[in-house]
This record gives structure tokens, C-alpha cells and sequence, in this order.
């Protein structure tokens, strides 16, 4: 088993779905109009917010599902009420966040005009002041007794939910472009990856570095689908703190892929309460070994639609998509285009998947392709797939300035690197570093054998 027996049961029992997600608008297009609260930049009824600096600034969005002709005025304010009902859905036990620490833009006051669906954005104010590090649950909610008539609400469309992490201020890495590095942990070690930096500002190369890879399996005596570690993975993942700690401490997240191996079950053959309870697994491995995130790759699968699990298909993998997203909203979520992940549908149970997807990575070694699958924005796409291992190194460094420069051209969201090896490949880096980011790539760290 992937986790402790005691986890695993635990995660079994819990057979509720997880309600909390995104805005569905489909389901208020009544003949009235249904207000709901939004994110300015995304539909996510849950989301991560990390709180390392003194302050943070979030804004958000009051919406129609239809335009009306009376003027709507509402207040927005911190339903602390919100906090153990949304635990008791998503078996999690967050404090609530301070209500005295949040602070909102005209005393929370925010207004639609006749026949407008989306007001202006709201700026909330999150103060860290003596909060202890750890995990915080705020709920902001709208004002349903404010609202005119013709308007009508539920709780559930009428609040956000934002959990709140909060820490020691990180590293700026901040770049203008997105690196993921795919690190194969059963030959190389994952250290490798915090070893470069940008020559001038000192920043680190990778922002994203995932551990390649756990997989999903199928459990007879349990007769369900189950996360399993290889030897490789377990080590590094029960050192955390030598392999994993300290890219963190570099300001680089440190996602799990998680991939098929060689039965009937993927990544594409999850659907429904299947979905639901697999992500709950991913979820407590993600949380018990302190990680970032989960990247999702169909490969090595052999479907078959007589399994226990049935046929896989894009709709499954999109439900599977929504299911980490719903069970970790404030976890990375990165999702490998290659297999049915291609044939996700744009929208799945009502549902947008892109909203649930950080980011997508063109799985084609050596090529470049900045057309997106299910709808996701460029902004969050790496169209450009890059193999770093020496012997199959590809593309050329002509080709990956080249395209380096493609992807600055075409709008894209970042670079996608596989398989890097104890060797030096600062001078290959440079050729993508030196167009999307200005500078060349260096080493200022030791580069390491595989230890164990």
C-alpha cells in the first residue's frame, strides 16, 4: 500500500463527495438570476492563497447569472460560521483565519447596476500579523439579505473559500516564464534540479520539479484502485527533508507525478466515486509527505473495458482532474498532454476543466505545438517539450532558442524540461534561458550522483 492501512481506511470509508468547487453557472440559468461570488481571474470555489509577507491582496468578483433591471447592492464579509461544515465535507480540519486580519475595499461594499453580471473587482486584504505557520480556512460570503427582489441565493454559490498557508517568506523566483523539470528518481536524484541559477539575478532555473513518478494500480484484495510507490520514490519521499525540503527552501515546488502502470487502471480510467476517492489517497500522500502539488501523465496503461474500473476515456481523466482539484485547492495541479489527456472534454459534468489545471505541458520531445487542449489558456501552456539527457538530447540549441522564442511569441506559459542527469547542462539551458528570461544559466550548486 501506498499509505499507512489506517489512512487508507480512513479515505475509504469517506464515500461523500466533495462538494466545494468552482462557480457552475449552468445550474442558475433559471428564468430568474442567481448571484454568486467569484475570483476576478478564475471560477474556483476553493483556492490556495500563501501568506508570507505581511500582507496579501486578493480580489474578487460579485456576478448575475442574468442581468435585471433593479440596481444590486451587497455586503461581503468572513463567515467564520462556513469554517467546520466545509471540514466536515472535505474531511479536513483547518482553524479559521482571523476575521480581525481580514480587511475589505469599501468597507466590503460592492454593487451591480442595472442590467450589469459582473461587478468590478474587490480588493480583500489578508494581514499575517503573529499567525502561527501552518494552514488557515477563510470563508467570505456574501450578504444574501441585502440582495433585491428577483435575486435569488445559496450558500454555497454565495461563498469562497480560501485556504491560507502560512510560512516564512520565500525566495523570489519570480520569472516571466514557467520551468517544470521532470527528474526520472529511479536513476538520477532529485537534488540536481536547485543545482542552476540565472547568472545575473541569481534566481533559480526551475520552478516547478516533479517526481517522476508514483502510479496508480489496482488492489484485488481491496478491489479498488490504489497510489504505489516504488523503492525509489518511497526513499526520497521518507527523506523529504534531504531530497525535498531543500528545493522548497529555494522557492521550488516539488510536485508527484503520478502515471499507469502496466494494468488495467490509469490516470484515464478513474471517473466518478473512483475519481473522488482517489484523490482523497493523493491527497493525504501529498499532505503526509509535504509536497506541492500533483502531476497527472497517461502512460504505461493497458485499458480494457471488461476491468473492474472499466474503459478509459478524456471525460474520466477530466473527472479525475476536477476530483484532485476539489480534494487540494491549494495544491499545484499539472497535467501531462500525451495518452486521453488530449481528448478531455472542454467541460466535464458542467464543469470547465481548465479552471482546475495550473498547468499543461506539449508532451512531443524535441517539437513545439502551442495549440491547447479542454479550453486551457496559452498563459498556462508549455508548448515546447525539451529532453536534457545527454544521449537523447533534443532539440538541437538552435532549435530550443528558436523556440524559445515561439513561445514568448505565441503567448505561452513556460518550458518543459525531462530527464535531467548528474551532467552539467548549464550551456543547453542557456540557449532557452538567454531569450526567455535575458540571462544565461549557470551552476552554483554541487550536481549529484543517485545515493542510493
Amino acid at each position: 500500500m501506498a499509505l499507512p492501512v489506517a489512512i487508507a481506511l480512513l479515505t475509504l470509508a469517506c464515500k461523500d463527495d466533495i462538494t466545494i468547487d468552482r462557480v457552475r453557472e449552468a445550474d442558475y440559468d433559471t428564468g430568474h438570476s442567481t448571484v454568486y461570488l467569484r475570483n476576478d481571474d478564475n471560477s474556483r470555489r476553493a483556492t490556495g492563497i500563501e501568506l508570507r509577507e505581511a500582507t496579501f491582496v486578493r480580489k474578487v468578483c460579485l456576478g448575475l447569472t442574468k442581468g435585471v433591471e433593479t440596481p444590486c447592492r451587497t455586503t461581503l464579509s468572513v463567515d467564520q460560521t462556513a469554517v467546520e461544515s466545509y471540514n466536515k465535507t472535505n474531511f479536513t480540519t483547518y482553524d479559521a483565519f482571523p476575521a480581525a486580519q481580514v480587511s475589505f475595499d469599501n468597507g466590503g461594499v460592492v454593487s451591480l447596476g442595472k442590467w450589469q453580471t459582473l461587478s468590478l473587482p474587490m480588493g480583500i486584504t489578508l494581514e499575517k500579523g503573529a499567525l502561527a505557520a501552518g494552514k488557515y480556512l477563510l470563508p467570505i460570503a456574501i450578504d444574501r439579505e441585502a440582495l433585491g427582489g428577483g435575486i435569488s441565493s445559496d450558500r454555497e454559490g454565495s461563498t469562497l473559500y480560501y485556504v491560507i498557508t502560512v510560512g516564512d517568506p520565500a525566495p523570489d523566483n519570480t520569472k516571466p516564464y514557467k520551468t517544470l523539470c521532470y527528474v526520472e528518481v529511479n536513476g538520477h536524484n532529485l537534488l540536481n534540479t536547485g543545482a542552476y541559477t540565472l547568472a545575473t539575478s541569481g534566481k533559480q532555473l526551475m520552478d516547478i520539479v516533479v517526481i517522476f513518478a508514483a502510479n496508480v494500480n489496482y488492489n484485488y484484495d481491496e478491489q479498488r484502485p490504489y497510489l504505489k510507490f516504488n523503492e525509489n520514490v518511497r526513499h526520497i519521499l521518507t527523506h523529504r527533508d534531504k531530497y525535498v525540503k531543500p528545493l522548497q527552501d529555494k522557492g521550488i515546488k516539488v510536485i508527484l507525478c503520478v502515471l499507469g502502470n502496466h494494468d488495467f487502471t490509469g490516470v484515464a480510467s478513474l471517473g466518478g466515486d473512483v475519481a473522488t476517492e482517489f484523490a482523497l489517497e493523493c491527497r493525504n500522500a501529498i499532505e503526509a509527505y509535504g509536497l506541492d502539488g500533483i502531476d497527472l501523465d497517461d502512460e504505461w496503461s493497458s485499458y480494457n473495458s471488461s476491468s473492474p474500473v472499466g474503459g478509459a476515456s478524456g471525460k474520466k481523466m477530466g473527472e479525475l482532474v476536477l476530483a484532485l482539484r476539489k480534494a487540494m485547492p491549494d495544491k499545484l495541479l499539472t497535467v501531462f498532454n500525451w495518452g486521453l489527456s488530449s481528448s478531455i472534454p472542454t467541460t466535464v459534468n458542467g464543469e470547465a476543466v481548465a479552471d482546475a489545471v495550473d498547468l499543461a505541458m506539449q508532451g512531443s520531445y524535441g517539437s513545439y505545438s502551442s495549440y491547447t487542449p479542454y479550453g486551457l489558456p496559452k498563459s498556462r501552456y508549455c508548448p515546447l517539450a525539451v529532453w536534457v539527457n545527454p544521449s537523447n538530447r533534443t532539440p538541437s540549441t538552435s532549435t530550443l532558442a528558436y523556440y524559445s522564442q515561439s513561445i514568448i511569441n505565441d503567448g505561452c506559459g513556460g518550458i518543459f524540461f525531462y530527464d535531467l542527469t548528474k551532467d552539467d547542462a548549464s550551456a543547453y539551458f542557456s540557449y532557452a534561458s538567454n531569450v526567455l528570461f535575458g540571462e544565461a544559466t549557470v551552476v552554483s550548486g554541487p550536481l549529484y550522483d543517485k545515493d542510493f
